[in-house]
């Protein structure tokens, strides 16, 4: 899909994004605008030194169609400024919120880069020198013109994301070995752990209920994925050790993660 997608595929925003005068103000309209496109993804855009970094981030991103989404955006953006720069663009890095596929020849053959996989956002990191690139269509007076209707867009879109969502979305980014204490989340936010847990007690729930939660369905998401052992999903989700972890899993299921595995090979087997 992205290698068929022209800049106005991505509707009103890839107009913009054409009608700049450089890849640096192109790369942050993308950022400015994301919301027109997916009112839930989280996208930065952060210059440091030689190296650009545009990330972009599903905070629900255990749902079934999070690797497509994924994989489009990224091989989006590195094709996007191919298109609109001219320039034979190749990225220093590319990683994904997902997990390894069987086959990553497509990845490879596309972005010509290192590729990760399991990290915590998906990313595009380059060369920043790439920045000062003039655009082929540039057109600065349209692009004015496009930002304020962007920005009328955005206006009628929700403010802000719940506070449920925004606690998520801490959490997502401390998995994989991270410091998924209540004291580190609420520090975070700006609260102290006695606020945090009160607020989350206000909407029906708790950190501790929030963490199984997000714990539970990824680790369905991971033990599907027969390339990953038991103690690397331990470690995706933050568990100090995998005992611990097969323990949490059958308080959560009724079973054990080897157990699921093999109930799911011989459901597989059976098709």
């Amino acid at each position: 899909m992205a290698e068929f997608a022209q800049p106005s595929s991505w509707d009103v925003v890839g107009y913009a994004v054409e009608s700049s005068p450089n890849l640096n103000e192109a790369m942050r309209r993308i950022v400015r605008s994301v919301r027109v496109l997916h009112e839930e993804a989280e996208m930065t855009f952060e210059v440091k030194g030689k190296v650009a970094r545009l990330t972009h981030a599903v905070p629900s991103f255990s749902i079934s169609p999070y690797r497509a989404a994924c994989d489009w955006v990224v091989a989006g953006i590195c094709l996007l400024i191919r298109r609109i720069t001219g320039v034979d663009f190749v990225p220093l890095k590319v990683g994904f919120q997902h997990s390894l596929p069987e086959d990553i020849s497509t990845y490879h053959r596309l972005f010509r880069a290192p590729v990760e996989f399991d990290q915590p956002v998906n990313e595009i990191a380059f060369d920043s020198t790439f920045l000062s690139s003039p655009l082929l269509k540039s057109y600065p007076g349209l692009g004015r013109v496009l930002d304020r209707y962007i920005e009328e867009l955005l206006a009628k879109l929700p403010h802000s994301e719940s506070f449920i969502d925004s606690v998520r979305r801490e959490i997502s980014i401390e998995l994989r070995g991270g410091n998924l204490g209540v004291e580190a989340i609420a520090k975070r936010l700006g609260f102290v752990p006695r606020t945090l847990q009160r607020k989350l007690k206000e909407t029906g729930t708790s950190y501790q209920e929030l963490l199984d939660e997000m714990r539970q369905s990824l680790s369905i998401h991971y033990l599907q994925e027969q390339h990953i052992t038991v103690s690397e999903v331990a470690f995706l989700l933050g568990f100090s050790e995998a005992s611990a972890f097969s323990r949490a899993f059958k308080r959560w299921t009724g079973t054990t993660p080897g157990e699921f595995r093999r109930t799911l090979k011989l459901t597989n087997d059976m098709r």
